[in-house]
């Protein structure tokens, strides 16, 4: 028989975000129970996961040196989340190795915060993994950062599963040097972008593939990202399918909705190592786009400084429009809208419209 675990959710962002995700993976036996009187301004509702006993699908290592890189983990596990549709997210096993070393005397609740930071910033995807392990920096007692959970209801995952670092070989919590290195190296130059296949490691004693991912700065989970949609392809069997590139317009407008400076800096940033290292085949050109002139004032100078501070040769800065100067825009233009809309192609089958699109455009974070 199946395990049954309840999460008891007091965050209302995160309850508002499991109402809506949840319709979408009732197939896996998750349930959102929402409080409908709204009496408790601590209890927001009960998140319910069934955990499976298939093997698993595959296993995803993470390595983490700093405490300051855990805001980036959240957002790159719901994008495996959401890149992975069709896949039961029980079966994706992910091993995320903190490997700083614990120096603080409240170390066991700064962990406990870390864990729910990562929940909280994968606006609640990271609970549908319910084979998510975290091992804590050595030194670190499991039991004590449990105890730690569980007095706090704020904090309390149980489906997240702790471990000791001495429990863990080294083979999954230390990754290759890759090329993610060469962004310490280089910080503020273009990077060449991710060879996916350095990253991918078979265990043929289990049949599965095994993905090592060295977060070594801010900017990695958003360059290691093809990593999660060559993953989705092989576990959806696309693998059996030849993949082949896309055919670009050689002059290529990029347009991406923004609303907040940090993913603005990482919009130019990978932008910057994909017009350097690919130049050759397509030339790119980027447009932000923000909800109101107030907004599009305050980004259009963050970029003018951000591209300013930056080493290497003079980059253009982008422009900061209006939604309705970008509608004016793509007006007459072919364009191909990058979106989670249910009705939408998923990408691996949509490779042959890229050939006949002038724009690329991109929605907001939240909301389309």
């Amino acid at each position: 028989m199946n395990h049954v675990v309840d999460t008891i959710v007091t965050n209302p962002g995160i309850a508002s975000r499991l109402a809506q995700d949840t319709p979408g993976f009732l197939d896996y036996g998750f349930k959102f129970i929402e409080d409908e009187d709204k009496s408790d301004k601590i209890f927001c509702g009960v998140f319910r996961s069934i955990l499976s006993n298939e093997p698993s699908c595959c296993k995803i290592f993470i390595n983490v040196p700093s405490s300051s890189l855990i805001p980036t983990i959240g957002p790159f596990l719901r994008t495996l989340v959401r890149l992975t549709e069709g896949i039961d997210p029980r079966t994706i096993s992910v091993h995320v190795s903190l490997t700083w070393v614990a120096d603080k005397s409240n170390e066991e609740k700064t962990a406990a915060h870390h864990i729910h930071m990562m929940v909280r910033n994968s606006m609640a995807a990271a609970l549908f993994l319910t084979r998510w392990k975290v091992i804590l920096p050595k030194d670190l007692e499991v039991s004590k950062v449990k105890a730690e959970m569980n007095a706090n209801p704020h904090v309390n995952y149980p489906t997240v599963q702790i471990l000791q670092a001495e429990t863990i070989s080294q083979a999954e919590t230390i990754s290759p040097e890759t090329a993610c290195d060469s962004m310490v190296k280089n910080k503020g130059q273009p990077v060449v972008p991710a060879e996916v296949e350095r990253y991918w490691h078979e265990q043929e004693e289990e049949d599965i593939v095994a993905v090592r991912i060295p977060i070594r700065t801010k900017m990695c989970t958003v360059r290691l990202t093809p990593i999660l949609y060559r993953l989705a392809q092989r576990l959806r069997a696309s693998s059996n399918v030849p993949v082949t590139k896309p055919i670009l317009s050689p002059e290529l407008l990029i347009m991406v909705c923004v609303d907040k400076v940090a993913n603005l800096y990482r919009i130019i940033m990978l932008l910057r190592d994909y017009h350097k290292y690919r130049q050759a085949c397509c030339r790119y050109r980027l447009i932000l786009i923000t909800r109101n002139e107030s907004i599009r004032k305050h980004l259009q100078q963050e970029a003018t400084n951000f591209v300013s501070g930056l080493d290497g040769d003079q980059d253009e800065v982008p422009r900061v429009i209006t939604t309705g100067d970008a509608v004016n825009i793509a007006r007459d233009s072919s364009m191909v809208a990058i979106d989670l809309d249910p009705n939408a192609n998923l990408l691996d089958q949509a490779s042959s419209t890229f050939e006949v699109a002038r724009i690329l455009l991109w929605g907001f974070e939240k909301d389309g």
